[in-house]
């Protein structure tokens, strides 16, 4: 009797911490994301699915979602039956997620946009200009959002600035910042918004003088 006692009890001492680590590091197969989960919910004429799409695909960081959201944006995106969604280019389409020539099996259809798509990927398609790697977006992004920003992409703008490498483009960002703090009702926020504006004005004055 002891002898089983003491050969469950190593049991459970070497067995039992098994258990324990597989619970916390296997995740349930419904909490696991598809690959590409955004570009197929993207291929559909069902306005959900699209607009849930668009949003996986804006949070995705995936290096093609701008350009296939610019795609949608100007009625460029389709689908055919298998499922595969499609970017129309100059001289035929490319499979929208890989970006290599493909051709859809029989005549595609076209992704559906209204209104609550289009509000959907409006701020989506100026937050991935804001963090593109070509320098030229960012800086047209950059001055598109400093003349109008808008409080929902407060949290955008601080990120795009912390990870901003060029001396432009993070000063129209801290630009669109301050104007967001001086339309604030927080004291604080408006003077620092203030401050931010009277520092970029003194600058742009010694420039002036200095040239």
């Amino acid at each position: 009797m002891k002898n089983r006692m003491a050969r469950f009890l190593l049991l459970f001492v070497f067995l039992g911490p098994v258990s324990v680590l597989a619970e916390e590091t296997v995740k349930p197969a419904a909490e696991v994301a598809p690959s590409g989960s955004g570009f197929t919910s993207l291929a559909s004429d069902d306005f959900d699915r699209i607009v849930a799409g668009i949003e996986q695909l804006g949070a995705s960081k995936h290096p093609r979602a701008l350009v296939v959201l610019e795609g949608l944006e100007a009625g460029k995106l389709v689908f055919d039956s298998s499922g595969t969604l499609f970017l129309e280019v100059e001289g035929g389409t490319v499979n929208a997620e890989t970006g290599e020539a493909a051709t859809p099996r029989e005549k595609p259809r076209d992704v559906g946009v209204n209104n609550r798509v289009r509000r959907t990927l409006a701020p989506l398609i100026s937050e991935l200009r804001l963090r593109a790697p070509d320098l030229a977006v960012r800086r047209t992004a950059a001055e598109e959002t400093s003349k109008h920003p808008r409080e929902e992409m407060r949290g955008a703008l601080l990120d795009a600035r912390k990870q901003e490498s060029d001396d432009d483009v993070a000063e129209l960002l801290d630009l669109a910042l301050a104007r967001l703090d001086l339309a604030s009702t927080d004291k604080a926020r408006r003077l620092a918004g203030l401050a931010v504006i009277d520092d970029q004005a003194e600058l742009s004055f010694k420039g002036d003088l200095e040239g």
